[in-house]
């Protein structure tokens, strides 16, 4: 399906942005409710749970690979605060962003 390359495309260029069910379903030129249960039926998670996914996914790549402040990769991905994204990131991953980076090999 065209629209899901263009969907996930789209998705991984925005992360840092507010990704809504409507913002995504456009790209891929279908209704929300449409594109929801395509995307599903494809990928096996709901649109909101794939995002949630890669920005974990670029948040741990960029906390192993780089430096940049724990801070500026929170916002970077989209989350509000700092906070907020070391809760998150703790319980995808059963460890703070700062643990994660100093364990890093």
């Amino acid at each position: 399906w065209q629209g899901l390359q263009q969907a996930l495309e789209f998705i991984d260029a925005h992360l840092g942005e507010q990704l809504t069910l409507v913002k995504i379903a456009h790209e891929a030129r279908l209704s929300p409710y449409h594109f929801a249960h395509i995307f599903k039926r494809f990928t096996g998670i709901a649109p909101h749970q794939y995002v949630m996914q890669r920005r974990l996914a670029r948040a741990k790549l960029l906390l192993a690979q780089t430096d940049v402040p724990i801070l500026t990769i929170a916002l970077e991905l989209g989350y509000a605060n700092q906070s907020h994204f070391s809760e998150v990131f703790h319980r995808a991953t059963g460890v703070t962003p700062l643990t994660f980076r100093l364990n890093r090999t």
